[in-house]
């Protein structure tokens, strides 16, 4: 915690708070295009020295914006009035806070800070290792602006852009204003009508969801204009927590404790008011209407399997642990299936298909595996192999499946069964072409 403290204020003074400065005054500074790239082009060399030594950061004669400084002559005024910027002590002593800071960081004094120097610099190098991985990410728009990524804005990619950009929001600045008037606007009390449907939600959860009827209420009526009010439903609320906080006391699914599932739907009779004798066809419409919760599970895992065999669900997906397993040893042989782009072989159509493999051999660096697939004669598919990125944000995935996402094969979390293969291949062709 101490290294990591003393890295966080390195990178604050050296690096962060002059390159927010820089951006947040670009309006002002009357930057083009190519001004905000330059900046970009300068942190990266900031992350490059670091990486290759942390202990740049520990030179006091280390001024990577120095450069800045003297093109900028308000950047030069904001660095010295910062520097002098004063922090008054309880017993009245005035210290150049900042400056004190910085130095302590730098070359420290006390021995819990000199004991971590070690791990400060190899902190400093792994997330300078870590900037560059994000900046060099094509993914990223911060990697078109940078010269060493061969950008398409990068400084000098177009000799009259700077010109025609010159002033413009080239930045963050803007950004980060409209960031800070929705924060003020969050924290603003909530309308009422928000406050309802915050009330009404908890009072549901309760009164259906746990089948709570005693407390059920009308969230308006015109001879009373009190109920459905927020002090109404407030005061039903703190109604309904008291009474779960005393259930708490007694045994859970006994029946005074709380329920450990939720409450069947019941058919609630109509309001109209009975006349006479219920005869033999309305006795045996009630009581079919109700049902418990035996039934009601049985009714949904019926269900559950139907929309397996349609194809609609996947157990195999809800099956899978939450996070992705480590890239070690362990993962060596282990069967996994990772979604591939087949193509219609008649309309060249794209498909993603489940495909099982094998992880053949060590696991290197960033996820890289060799992932081995058998030969399938009944899908006319020969076998093979291929090394594969297989990315942790890409396990398992609910929604936005994309190629190579991946999970265990069902046999690794105990099916006895291979998992059925899906019949779209028989049309289809593996495009390899990732």
């Amino acid at each position: 915690m101490t290294a990591a403290l003393r890295v966080n204020v390195l990178w604050k003074y050296i690096f962060s708070e002059p390159a927010r400065w820089l951006t947040g005054k670009a309006g002002e500074l009357g930057w083009g295009l190519d001004d905000s790239s330059e900046l970009l082009d300068a942190i990266y060399d900031i992350m490059q020295a670091v990486a290759a030594d942390g202990r740049r950061l520990l030179d006091p004669a280390y001024d990577p914006f120095a450069s800045f400084a003297a093109k900028y002559p308000e950047f030069a005024a904001w660095r010295a009035a910062h520097a002098k910027e004063e922090l008054k002590a309880a017993d009245g002593t005035s210290y150049p806070i900042h400056a004190m800071v910085l130095a302590e960081a730098r070359e420290p004094t006390r021995a819990g800070n000199i004991q971590c120097e070690a791990r400060v610099i190899t902190l400093a190098e792994e997330m300078a290792e870590a900037a560059l991985f994000a900046m060099r990410d094509p993914r990223r728009s911060i990697s078109s602006m940078l010269v060493s990524q061969g950008g398409k804005f990068a400084v000098g990619a177009d000799p009259g852009r700077n010109a025609a950009t010159a002033g413009a929001h080239a930045t963050n600045d803007r950004v980060e204003s409209n960031f800070g008037c929705l924060d003020i606007l969050m924290r603003m009390p909530k309308p009422e009508a928000q406050q309802l449907e915050y009330l009404r939600y908890q009072i549901e959860m309760r009164v259906l969801g746990l089948g709570w009827s005693e407390y059920a209420t009308r969230w308006s009526s015109a001879a009373d204009s009190r109920i459905g009010t927020v002090a109404h439903l407030t005061k039903l609320l703190e109604e309904l927590i008291k009474g779960e906080t005393a259930r708490k006391r007694f045994p859970a699914d006994s029946v005074s404790g709380l329920p450990t599932e939720a409450a069947p739907p019941q058919l609630a009779a109509g309001g109209s008011t009975q006349l006479g004798t219920l005869d033999a066809d309305a006795v045996e419409v009630r009581s079919t209407t109700r049902f418990n919760s035996d039934e009601l599970k049985r009714k949904a895992e019926a269900e559950v399997e139907r929309r397996i065999a349609a194809g609609i669900s996947d157990d195999t997906e809800w099956r899978q642990p939450e996070k992705a397993p480590a890239f070690d040893s362990a993962l060596v042989g282990k069967r996994l299936e990772v979604l591939w782009k087949y193509a219609d072989k008649d309309t060249n159509q794209p498909h993603m298909i489940w495909s099982t493999g094998r992880v053949e051999v060590e696991v290197l660096p960033a996820g890289a595996v060799l992932w081995a697939w058998d030969a399938d004669p009944e899908f006319d598919e020969a076998a093979g192999e291929q090394w594969l990125f297989l990315l942790p944000k890409k396990w398992n995935p609910k929604t936005h499946k994309q190629v190579y996402s991946w999970r265990y094969d069902p046999r690794e979390l105990g099916a006895v069964e291979a998992p059925t293969a899906d019949p779209r291949r028989r049309q289809c062709r593996r495009d390899t072409e990732q």
